[in-house]
């Protein structure tokens, strides 16, 4: 279990900044997103293998879009959620609130993704 969480925790700097490639408009909120070819290349497998059949880059489905997120939120903000979506409900996170209204769903935890 540690692995995974491990694994999921190395790629999320390579999701963040694959959802910013989304959007072209530069923000102070995409400045820390690494852009390593092989950290993009995980983090592109890791959203495949994890994300993409809820998610997608231009319109909602089971879950909310993610084209341009980086412009929206912080990457400090995307990596909290994607390690611990729950945490974040229960702290009462104003966005993560509305999508959890929104979408009546919360993304599994990391150490449930891979069970």
């Amino acid at each position: 279990m540690k692995k995974r969480i491990l694994v999921i925790a190395a790629a999320v700097p390579a999701l963040l900044y694959f959802f910013s490639r989304c959007n072209s408009g530069a923000t102070e909120f995409n400045s820390s997103i690494s852009k390593d070819s092989s950290t993009i290349s995980a983090g592109e497998g890791t959203f495949n293998k994890n994300c993409s059949g809820c998610h997608n880059f231009r319109q909602d489905g089971i879950g909310p879009q993610l084209g341009g997120l980086t412009t929206r939120v912080s990457a400090d903000w995307i990596q909290h959620f994607i390690k611990n979506p729950q945490e974040m409900i229960s702290s009462g996170d104003e966005r993560t609130m509305e999508l959890s209204n929104k979408h009546k769903i919360v993304v599994p935890s990391p150490s449930c993704r891979d069970a």
